[in-house]
């Protein structure tokens, strides 16, 4: 998770009065570990090249430790994780492919 992902999510549970724990996770043998000790009423999962990948696993654990949780793509939820709070990679590319293509090349300003 990039650094100032972890710096917001900080800053936003400090002025929640919430307590977050930042836990690190590297190999998938890390996953089992952290899930057996992790005492928490929730879990957020960064956005991250190697959580993203492994997003259908990452769900099988909340539901099977009862732990809410989420993630910030629409994948997480549909294998069972609790919620999303981003877009759709699949809607996404549906919608850029259907827009109209222009011959002007946009303005940077």
């Amino acid at each position: 998770m990039a650094e100032t992902e972890t710096k917001n999510l900080l800053t936003a549970a400090h002025t929640l009065g919430l307590q977050l724990r930042v836990l690190h996770a590297s190999t998938e043998g890390d996953f089992d570990t952290v899930f057996a000790t992790l005492r928490a009423g929730g879990l957020v999962i960064g956005n991250d090249l190697f959580f993203n990948s492994r997003l259908d696993q990452l769900a099988a654990l909340t539901v099977r430790h009862t732990l809410p949780a989420i993630h910030q793509f629409r994948q997480f939820a549909a294998s069972g994780g609790l919620m999303s709070y981003g877009t759709s990679f699949t809607d996404a590319y549906r919608l850029e492919r259907a827009a109209p293509k222009t011959s002007t090349p946009p303005v940077c300003v």
